[in-house]
């Protein structure tokens, strides 16, 4: 099983770092294309991304763009990590100047939820269970 972004394949992952809100993995790729991709899909993320605390409960996270681009099933193949909702906030990129073929990168993501818990429309398994008022 691979680490994804959504579907894209994460080359490799090592550490990862938590705090209440966020999620900070270190990893890197050996594809200059993929870093390219990987840099793509984080372009519109860091000042798209609202996250807004609430005293009553958890935090409520909100995508400016209209195509909810920045909000991204994550799958993880590592325990440290929890497969579920993220929303995209940043990533950095430090290139080695002795590394060739070595492209080091940090994404920080913003946890949403499991992905039991957030799924839109998780408890309707059938549209024949589905019932209403008007008898259709």
């Amino acid at each position: 099983m691979a680490d994804l972004i959504h579907d894209f394949p994460l080359n490799s992952v090592g550490g990862a770092r938590f705090t209440n809100k966020e999620v900070r993995i270190d990893g890197y790729e050996t594809d200059k294309a993929q870093l390219t991709a990987l840099l793509e899909l984080f372009a519109r993320a860091e000042y798209n991304v609202l996250y807004k605390k609430r005293p009553s409960g958890p935090a409520h996270i909100v995508d400016l763009t209209s195509d909810q681009r920045n909000i991204r099933l994550c799958t993880f193949s590592t325990e440290k990590l929890i497969t579920g909702w993220y929303a995209l906030k940043s990533m950095s990129y430090a290139p080695h100047q002795s590394w060739t073929g070595h492209y080091p990168w940090k994404i920080t993501l913003l946890k949403i939820g499991t992905v039991a818990g957030h799924q839109r429309y998780y408890r309707v398994t059938d549209l024949g269970l589905v019932t209403n008022d008007w008898g259709i």
